[in-house]
């Protein structure tokens, strides 16, 4: 199940001074309804949005470059399932 709640995030790259941007697009794959539900009922957005924007805003444009893109949707899997994975949402 995918969940495309958010507007596209605009970050300025580390290392820019703020001269450049990134504009991404993010949907997540849900694993339950459970998450889905909780993501739209408990005002989880923000904090996906927050949580994406520290790690993009965190990289420099080499390290948002296609070729490293696995490893950037991996390190957002791994920080968003910190507070997304459904043993974590029904302790929210």
């Amino acid at each position: 199940m995918i969940w495309e709640g958010l507007d596209p995030i605009v970050v300025n790259p580390a290392g820019t001074g703020g001269l450049r941007f990134a504009s991404v697009h993010v949907n997540l794959g849900v694993t339950s309804q459970v998450v889905f539900d909780a993501i739209e009922n408990r005002g989880l957005t923000s904090r996906i949005r927050d949580t994406l924007i520290g790690i993009l805003s965190s990289k420099t444009i080499d390290q948002l470059d296609p070729r490293y893109h696995e490893m950037l949707k991996a390190e957002m899997r791994t920080k968003l399932n910190e507070f997304l994975s459904p043993e974590n949402i029904r302790l929210l």
